[in-house]
């Protein structure tokens, strides 16, 4: 039973994952907002964030926050191990892609593989910027958060006995 108790001590709250994925979709926002509002930029900037965000999205979604859950179990919040984890699942993906042969007889697969294909090289540059960002909106909304559980647990009086 203790091992349990310890391993619950550790663990990941329902109110953090939920700040975690209000984060992973507030963050390319931000990035494009940013982008947006330069003095300096210039339409194929603001085109480029703004495709980024409609291909990039699904992706660093499904990859991304899976690890990040995993990530945020074992280390410390940061904007940089949001940074640092999301390059590294993008180099995994662009290594992918370039190992993975085309495959006619599964359209569906092959249809996955050349999205891929294609937001791979783009997604080294934008993936970190953009989970970059995410941790920094993350590490904000974290003091905010308490665990949800804590209101399902009944306090027992000072001397009732089970």
């Amino acid at each position: 039973m203790t091992e349990i108790t310890k391993i619950s001590e550790g663990g990941f709250f329902p109110s953090r994952t939920s700040n975690l994925i209000e984060a992973m979709l507030l963050g390319p926002l931000l990035v494009l907002l940013i982008a947006a509002l330069l003095p300096t930029s210039n339409p194929p900037i603001l085109v480029i964030a703004s495709f980024a965000l409609i291909f990039g999205m699904p992706s660093y979604l499904c990859l991304g926050l899976p690890v990040l859950l995993w990530a945020l179990g074992r280390f410390r919040p940061s904007a940089s191990l949001f940074a640092v984890t999301a390059f590294f699942i993008q180099l995994c993906v662009t290594v992918t892609t370039l190992i993975l042969p085309e495959m006619p007889a599964f359209p569906i697969l092959e249809a996955i593989r050349r999205h891929l294909e294609a937001t791979a090289n783009w997604g080294l540059y934008i993936a970190p910027v953009w989970a970059f960002c995410s941790g920094l909106i993350y590490t904000y909304l974290l003091p905010f958060s308490r665990p949800s559980l804590s209101r399902f647990v009944r306090k027992r009086p000072q001397g009732h006995r089970t």
